[in-house]
């Protein structure tokens, strides 16, 4: 009996050797370098990255060098998806012929004209931090009168990410009025689950 339990225990062993050797071996489409001022840029060619081993938990800025998926989400070359949260212990996928880079989200405030913002990424903002909290007028305008695929879309999420408090598609409608307060998020979606450079998010204050 004795002889049985040491037999299914080393074969338990043998059995995870393999995952255990996988998760020591560097991923091959990953590529690191350091950042001027401090801080590590993550380079991710097309494969699955594991949060907490492969790259750690946090937020980060995506940028795509050609064009590429990320997690779903389409990013054509040049663009970006702010704000973005990796989870510890989750598997973050690349799909595409280009390179996605991340680097640890810097989340400055947003440019702002008057008491207007006009915001060119999709991403989650920080309210109160990124955008002053209060009552606005959110709409977008496209360039060159682009036709979109799908319509831009957004959500108010509560400030642990696990709540959705509000938010809505732009379809027939091209504007709402939101209240954000302190300590929330704003996600924006320039088309669909797609980034599209030329999609512009304008808030301006409830008079």
């Amino acid at each position: 009996m004795i002889f049985l339990v040491i037999t299914f225990v080393c074969l338990l062993t043998i059995i995870s050797i393999p995952e255990f050797i996988k998760s020591l071996t560097p991923n091959e489409h990953l590529e690191t370098k350091k950042i001027k001022g401090g801080g590590i840029e993550y380079r991710l060619t097309q494969g699955n990255f594991h949060i907490g081993n492969d790259i750690p938990e946090g937020y980060y800025d995506v940028t795509s060098d050609g064009d590429n998926y990320f997690n779903g989400t389409e990013l054509s070359d040049g663009d970006h998806f702010l704000g973005l949260r990796l989870y510890d212990s989750n598997i973050a996928q690349v799909t595409g012929k280009g390179t996605i880079k991340l680097k640890k989200s810097a989340f400055s405030p947003v440019s702002k004209e008057g008491d207007s913002y006009e915001i060119h990424h999709s991403g989650f903002y920080t309210v109160g931090k990124q955008i002053q909290a209060r009552e606005y007028i959110i709409t977008y305008e496209t360039r060159n009168d682009e036709v979109l695929k799908e319509d831009p879309w957004f959500q108010i999420i509560s400030d642990d990410l696990q709540k959705i408090i509000g938010g809505d598609s732009f379809g027939d409608a091209n504007q709402f009025e939101v209240d954000l307060k302190e300590n929330t998020w704003l996600e924006l979606n320039q088309s669909g689950f797609s980034t599209n450079k030329n999609v512009s998010f304008f808030l301006r204050p409830v008079k």
